[in-house]
């Protein structure tokens, strides 16, 4: 009888170990899909015209759809504080996570937009992964 009373209790313990692992692996996982993550694109347009009318449209509809990301700025004024001045088109663009951006850019639909684009345009894109809310 006490043999199986320690079993008993010895095994809940494992058990309830093994729970608590794996509700903490589960926060861990959900914590790292919430903190955002950042495209900074630097954009150098060569054809201004066909660039408006065949690739902005395109990719405009592709960060709006489900695999895209938030505009946060749109090519808007950039101030210089040190450094060389940059001279190209900037976007900052927001995910929620680094893999749903990385998703994004890897993504067939992007893909065949940016073969689009760069007939028009040359791009450097980064993405940065946010800090983590406190």
């Amino acid at each position: 009888m006490q043999v199986s009373h320690f079993f008993c209790f010895f095994s809940g313990r494992v058990l309830m170990g093994l729970v608590f692992f794996f509700q903490l692996a589960l926060i861990q996982s959900v914590h790292a899909e919430s903190i955002p993550a950042y495209v900074i694109a630097e954009i150098s347009i060569s054809n201004h015209e066909a660039y408006a009318k065949e690739y902005r449209p395109l990719i405009s509809k592709l960060y709006d759809s489900k695999l895209g990301g938030k505009f946060l700025s749109r090519g808007g004024p950039t101030v210089n504080i040190t450094g060389e001045k940059t001279s190209h088109r900037v976007n900052l663009i927001e995910f929620e996570s680094l893999a749903k951006a990385e998703a994004f850019y890897a993504s067939e639909e992007y893909k065949k937009a940016i073969e689009i684009g760069r007939k028009y345009a040359t791009f450097r894109i980064n993405i940065i992964e946010g800090t983590p809310p406190k």
